[in-house]
């Protein structure tokens, strides 16, 4: 593939609205949640309100994607995926899954949930990213997101079967840096294709 076939292809994807990629990563961890489910057998019941919260979130990013179109959103609707997000991690964390026998450590599920959290509080805090930079949304970003681990941890140690723990806090924190990273290197290529095609006109 010629170099400027891939980066048309690049710009091409920059173009697509958050929303609706918001709305895929919902549904598609709706989906693999389903999937996880069927394959270690885990009662439906148990992951029910979660599962529930991540098919919500997915249709109301939908939503909210055709209220943007019609240029009908707020500053607080960027909020709204971090905030219901953050409820998914909660809501799993008052379960314990005693009975569930993974292939793999559960903790590696951590820095997939935070890297998404993350991902969510970036878009909340994003105007700070315009105004005052990146050093300052990034550390925003990361205090939110750390704070919710560390409450998320505390948490835990009043759920029978489940205990606070550091490496888990240490993955979090690792999920939450590489969604600030992730977001921040895609702010600063569409920005660069905005203004090479400002340039070209």
């Amino acid at each position: 593939m010629p170099l400027s076939d891939f980066f048309r292809k690049i710009e091409s994807l920059t173009t697509v609205s958050a929303w609706t990629w918001i709305a895929l990563i919902y549904a598609g961890q709706a989906v693999g949640s389903l999937f996880v489910a069927k394959l270690y057998r885990i009662d439906l019941k148990e992951l029910a309100f979660s599962i529930s919260l991540l098919f919500m979130g997915a249709f109301i990013a939908w939503i909210f994607r055709a209220h943007e179109r019609r240029n009908r959103l707020n500053p607080w609707h960027w909020w709204v995926p971090g905030i219901l997000y953050a409820a998914f991690i909660f809501s799993l964390s008052q379960r314990s899954f005693s009975n569930v026998s993974l292939s793999f450590n559960a903790s590696l599920f951590h820095p997939l949930e935070y890297f998404t959290l993350g991902i969510f509080l970036c878009w909340g805090w994003y105007p700070i990213l315009k105004k005052r930079g990146r050093l300052n949304f990034a550390s925003r970003v990361l205090a939110a997101g750390i704070l919710w681990g560390v409450s998320d941890e505390i948490h835990q140690a009043f759920v029978p079967g489940r205990t606070p723990s550091f490496v888990d806090l240490s993955l979090d924190l690792l999920g939450l840096s590489m969604g600030i990273v992730i977001f921040l290197t895609t702010a600063y290529i569409q920005k660069k294709i905005k203004q090479e095609a400002v340039a070209l006109n």
